[in-house]
């Protein structure tokens, strides 16, 4: 017995505490506001990992419990294990559906294509079960193998892809100093869709070297170990692209500086027209309304009052202007209201049904001065 049989059980966890520190480290900033689509997916890549972990415990919990158990019970055991790992196939192809660059249509319609992938795995591999009389650790290993082939392989290279286009995106909002984590993270993926994906169960109908028994007894290396290092590798990556909440808050902290930096100047001078320059003109109106008032031509009194009246049509306009800059800027709910009034408008006139839907409010951030104007 070779140094990986041995130590079978604690590579197994260890690759297990891998996916799961990865799966709890992005749980943790789930409710942070994010304006990212990489950061608002890292949920699905979290699901995945923490049923990885799962699973993959479940082949060193499952065989301890062979002596406390019935066998009923870790025939159930067997099955709930492989349906978990499943199941994490799947959460990692709605993340790489996440971070590619589709209409939300099409998301809908391959999101709908892979959960009905899954339900045919499972139902087809339950039937040739059945017909051939499998045990539930061939069935688990048939499923999970199939899983790998059709769910794991296209997910860890769609979110690999989608992973390696975000770093333009990254750039562009500031944060140059993590794009190259994305990159890695894009690498590993890429990586793990070979190992993860094409070295498989030893199922009944698995390839001759591309399952995990002939993998182990032609390169004496347990497959296992390098997924456990895949992972710690991603799990290490995520964490440093969640550096980006960090830089996201520091950049709301330094647009709301100057935005109160904007509110005090534009307080300072809106009082400086208020009580200069409004009073001045007007103090000139009154001026001449009393010359007016003096005079005995008739035309130069005209003349004088049409003068007035300007003068109180600019005062009148510099009010105004008063008003625009002490409004209190355009949030994004003040903003999504206003539109969702605009449209109730536009039906009431038109008698054309409108509907109208906002989302993402609360990961939009602070929005530019000039925005909604």
């Amino acid at each position: 017995m070779g140094f990986f049989e041995r130590n079978e059980v604690i590579i197994l966890f260890a690759q297990g505490l891998a996916f799961f520190a990865l799966g709890f480290a992005v749980w943790l900033h789930r409710r942070r506001a994010t304006r990212l689509r990489l950061t608002s997916s890292l949920i699905w890549l979290a699901a995945f990992a923490v049923c990885e972990a799962l699973a993959v415990w479940g082949f060193v919990f499952v065989p301890i419990q062979q002596d406390y158990l019935s066998a009923g019970l870790i025939e159930w055991l067997v099955v709930l294990r492989a349906v978990l790992q499943t199941v994490a196939f799947l959460f990692l192809v709605q993340f790489g559906l996440r971070l590619v660059d589709i209409s939300s249509v099409r998301r809908r319609a391959l999101t709908g294509l892979s959960i009905g992938a899954w339900l045919t795995i499972l139902a087809t591999f339950t039937a040739l079960g059945r017909a051939y009389g499998w045990s539930a650790e061939e069935w688990a290993q048939s499923v999970s193998a199939a899983s790998r082939y059709l769910l794991l392989v296209p997910g860890a290279v769609l979110s690999a892809a989608g992973l390696w286009r975000q770093r333009s995106v990254l750039a562009a909002a500031g944060m140059p100093g993590i794009r190259p984590f994305a990159a890695v993270a894009a690498v590993v993926l890429g990586i793990y869709a070979l190992i993860g994906g094409l070295v498989v169960e030893p199922a009944p109908w698995a390839p001759p070297f591309l399952n995990e028994d002939d993998w182990l007894a032609a390169t004496g290396f347990q497959i296992q170990a390098l997924r456990g290092l895949a992972g710690l590798a991603l799990a290490a990556a995520a964490v440093k692209l969640l550096e980006i909440f960090e830089v996201e808050d520091g950049q709301r902290l330094e647009a709301l500086d100057r935005a109160r930096a904007v509110a005090e100047e534009r307080s300072r001078f809106s009082r400086d027209l208020h009580d200069g320059t409004i009073q001045s003109i007007y103090a000139a109106g009154l001026n001449l309304e009393a010359v007016a008032l003096r005079t005995r031509d008739d035309g130069l009194r005209r003349d004088v009052r049409g003068i007035v009246a300007q003068l109180n049509s600019v005062t009148d306009g510099i009010r105004d202007y008063i008003r625009d800059l002490t409004r209190t800027p355009d949030t994004v709910e003040g903003i999504s209201a206003s539109l969702e009034e605009l449209c109730a408008r536009f039906a009431s006139d038109s008698e054309v049904a409108v509907l109208f839907r906002s989302r993402g409010s609360t990961a939009a951030g602070l929005l530019p001065e000039d925005a909604g104007r």
